[in-house]
């Protein structure tokens, strides 16, 4: 049964919001991701990463659409991009 929620919930994140009391973005997209949606997930890891690029704070949705469309360009899927930028940014903590 929540799996039948979440796709139909999946169609629009501004359907989702509220719905479910507590629940983040970030958490929202995990789920959506876990149900076969090609989208990133907005948590530390890749917040760190973009904003180090574009040397100002981001939104979530604005690092999900973002990195939507460079692994459109790159031909990647959004997950492994995600995961991509997940394994460097925690390989380059170990150095900090």
């Amino acid at each position: 049964m929540l799996v039948k929620i979440l796709k139909r919930l999946c169609i629009c994140t501004d359907d989702f919001k509220g719905k479910i009391p507590g629940m983040a973005f970030a958490v929202y997209q995990w789920l959506v991701m876990r149900q076969g949606v090609e989208t990133v997930k907005p948590d530390v890891h890749l917040k760190r990463f973009i904003e180090r690029i574009v040397n100002h704070s981001i939104t979530d949705q604005e690092i999900v659409s973002t990195l939507e469309n460079i692994a459109c360009e790159l031909d990647l899927k959004a997950y492994e991009l995600d995961w991509r930028i997940w394994e460097h940014q925690k390989k380059a903590s170990k150095f900090l």
